[in-house]
């Protein structure tokens, strides 16, 4: 029986030695503290925080648009200016192709005018030979 006395009065003293080195929880209202003060000063903190990575979370969306913005403005101008000039080229190459159509058929009347006037020539000069 005495041991079991001992034993439980041990127990006791280190259940007792235990808990009063934790440190409390909650702090004592018998004593008055600046945790108000605390807790006001670390939430004003916190919201600050919150408010500066918002701002900078704001501020790297907003890049990003402007970024895509410019990317996209930049890809429509260089599809509008290849656009044009593939119109250019085109309506070149038509002109030229025209102006050589032009000059073919120039060259081509010219060359039947001649032909023509040879011939007529040629028959002229056999008709007049044939005549004498």
């Amino acid at each position: 029986m005495k041991k079991l006395t001992n034993f439980l009065l041990m127990l006791c003293l280190a259940v007792f030695f235990v808990g009063c080195n934790e440190a409390p929880t909650t702090p004592s209202v018998s004593t008055p503290t600046a945790g108000a003060d605390d807790e006001a000063a670390a939430k004003k903190a916190t919201d600050d925080e919150a408010a500066a990575k918002k701002a900078t979370e704001d501020a790297a969306a907003k890049k990003k648009a402007d970024d895509e913005a410019a990317a996209k403005q930049a890809a429509e101008d260089a599809a509008a200016k290849k656009k044009a000039d593939d119109e250019a080229a085109a309506k070149q190459a038509t002109e030229d192709a025209a102006a050589k159509k032009k000059a073919d058929d120039e060259a081509a009347a010219k060359q039947a005018a001649e032909d023509a006037a040879a011939k007529k020539k040629a028959d002229d000069e056999a008709a007049a030979k044939k005549n004498e």
